[in-house]
């Protein structure tokens, strides 16, 4: 994973909602990827997303926010089922061994 982008408005209660489960499924997945954020609005509006927040891992939109916001399960889910679709490395024991996490 090149970079995980979080859009939308810093302060929004939605925003801050997604940053914070964002965080625990990074964590949980025992990532160590920063989160970016993207919060000018000229910005936004380059990535031309449907709707804010929204979260994008190498540029590609994974989640956006439509009607609810996702849970810390939704979103580690997403990331890992992008991963997948990506054919990138993806975790496969969450046992806390970090170094036999990883698999082909």
């Amino acid at each position: 994973m090149k970079s995980l982008k979080l859009i939308g408005i810093k302060g929004a209660q939605r925003y801050e909602h997604w940053k914070r489960h964002t965080l625990g499924a990074l964590d949980a997945l025992h990532f160590s990827v920063v989160l970016q954020e993207v919060n000018d609005v000229d910005k936004i509006l380059e990535y031309k997303v449907g709707a804010i927040p929204a979260l994008l891992i190498n540029d590609k939109v994974v989640i956006e926010q439509y009607d609810h916001v996702p849970n810390i399960i939704e979103i580690k889910a997403s990331i890992v089922q992008f991963m997948i679709n990506q054919q990138l490395k993806v975790p496969r024991s969450f046992n806390g061994r970090k170094d036999k996490a990883f698999k082909v």
